[in-house]
């Protein structure tokens, strides 16, 4: 396909592409727990959308499309729970369950023509582990023996792996996903767990990652909550903000810390996909930025993640910010599973007083609860130096949360929209650090995607970008992209 990529700086350059989108329908046999059949609507369709965040697994998308494909109607061929892959340039971009299919009719002829299309919404994989609550109701109300022996094996599971601090957080993944599919089979969900299991992979993306510890005040059914869901017990366990969760299709290449804790050089993982084996994964990692990490040792993260570099031709426009939104003054962290003696101490000696913004933004508290070191039973009693460890830690986090906000009002924060690429070396992705060709020296991390095409029209992404802030200093525009001529583009679209 045509893609001829001109620079800024050159006002006689031309983009010539020609977007390659594919739309393909995989039918899900309940019955015998299998898929059923495929049908490729890529010639079909009228129009395309979905978008993804690294903030939570609620990811979706929308596809519109001619209602008939042969002799068959979207409508009657299609149920939900039955899957939708979207592929841009070959490769697969989303991967989900379809919520909903809609037809839509208009009686009046438009330009001579009945105006009829369907429209097909679905959610990403990460939103089986959302939607699908655990519910203390349901228990109570079946009152089944065996139910309640599988609810007790789900919580022992949890505790167990997350008292052991040498276990990594595929460990407490595939554990407790294993006793969830069971729990649901003894509820009656008998073929669910086939289904999850051949869309989603648990494990290339967490690359040994250590589970830094557990809340002690999280347990399975708390008394003001009812029912919850499994990404709530992996958030939690997760730590954010200090470690990122989110789900993601290969194949792409992600950077995910050593498994020598929360150290280490960032290493290639790599999350393959092939045509008979298409996954979503869940990835773990710390967060890639500057400052001091959980575990005391100063190591700059954010500068030994590798930066993506988009050609400048790529960037259609952009919308740029800094706020006194997120900007914080003061930072501490109360280790949960404490006692009120305890607290107040780790209160007095654990917070992060930024002088330079109380100054201008008085007491403005940017508080993290409930981080362990490690899980303790309910009658283990804590030596005095265990709990010197714990107020160390609440200490580096204090110190942690300080260094990554204190320059929130100075970081720039916005959305970039891109044509998206046909190389896969160019084309961003969540938790991806970006720089554009011209423009070095600044970066910006993206926590959301949102890809957009219509029929006859580019295909490009909307870039949820945050953290913009040069080498070592803000990033000043005037140097950068103005003086480039960003908008000195002109562009032609081939019909696919």
């Amino acid at each position: 396909m045509p893609e001829k990529i001109g620079y800024g700086e050159d006002r006689n350059k031309t983009i010539i592409r020609t977007p390659r989108v594919e739309v393909r329908l995989l039918r899900w046999d309940w019955t015998a727990a299998r898929e059923r059949d495929r049908l490729d609507i890529s010639k079909f369709i009228v129009s395309m959308q979905f978008q993804k965040t690294i903030k939570t697994a609620n990811a979706g998308a929308m596809v519109v499309s001619v209602p008939q494909v042969g002799r068959t109607h979207l409508l009657d061929y299609l149920s939900p729970m039955d899957v939708m892959q979207i592929f841009e340039f070959g490769t697969l971009k989303f991967q989900g369950f379809i919520k909903s299919i809609q037809a839509v009719g208009s009686i009046e002829e438009s330009a001579g023509k009945p105006d009829r299309t369907v429209r097909i919404n679905a959610l990403s994989f990460g939103n089986l582990f959302i939607d699908g609550q655990i519910g203390l109701n349901l228990f109570i109300r079946l009152q089944r023996g065996d139910i309640g022996a599988k609810m007790k094996a789900f919580a022992g599971a949890l505790a167990d792996v997350v008292r052991d601090n040498t276990k990594t957080f595929a460990d407490l993944v595939k554990t407790v996903v294993a006793e969830w599919f069971s729990y649901l089979e003894a509820l009656g969900a008998s073929e669910y767990a086939q289904y999850v299991n051949r869309f989603v992979d648990y494990e290339a993306g967490l690359a040994g990652k250590r589970i830094p510890g557990f809340p002690r005040e999280l347990r399975l059914f708390q008394a003001e909550q009812q029912q919850m869901s499994l990404w709530s017990v992996m958030q939690k366990v997760a730590e954010p903000p200090f470690n990122e969760i989110w789900f993601d299709n290969g194949p792409r290449k992600v950077f995910i810390e050593q498994s020598n804790g929360l150290s280490g050089r960032p290493a290639e993982v790599d999350l393959p996909t092939s045509e008979s084996n298409e996954k979503t994964y869940l990835v773990v990692r710390s967060t890639p930025f500057n400052g001091t990490v959980i575990d005391g040792e100063e190591k700059a993260q954010w500068d030994e993640l590798p930066a993506r570099k988009i050609p400048l031709g790529y960037l259609r426009k952009f919308t740029l910010n800094k706020s006194m939104d997120e900007a914080y003054t003061f930072y501490m962290v109360q280790p949960g599973g404490l006692n009120f003696s305890e607290i107040q101490l780790v209160s007095v000696g654990a917070e992060a007083l930024d002088e330079e913004a109380f100054d201008k933004y008085l007491y403005r508290p940017m508080v993290k609860t409930q981080y362990f070191s490690r899980f303790f039973a309910e009658d283990e009693t804590k030596a005095d130096d265990e709990a010197r460890s714990i107020i160390t830690v609440a200490q580096d986090a204090s110190k942690t949360l300080k260094n990554w906000n204190q320059l929130n009002d100075v970081f720039l924060s916005g959305t970039f929209d891109i044509h998206v690429p046909s190389n896969p070396d160019f084309d961003p992705r969540i938790g991806d650090k970006i720089e554009f060709e011209g423009l070095e020296g600044s970066y910006f991390y993206v926590e959301g995607i949102a890809h957009q095409w219509t029929y006859g029209g580019p295909l490009y992404s909307t870039l949820t970008v945050t953290r913009g802030y040069g080498d070592a200093k803000p990033i000043e525009l005037k140097d950068k992209i103005f003086r480039r001529g960003l908008f000195a583009m002109n562009e032609q679209y081939n019909e696919p």
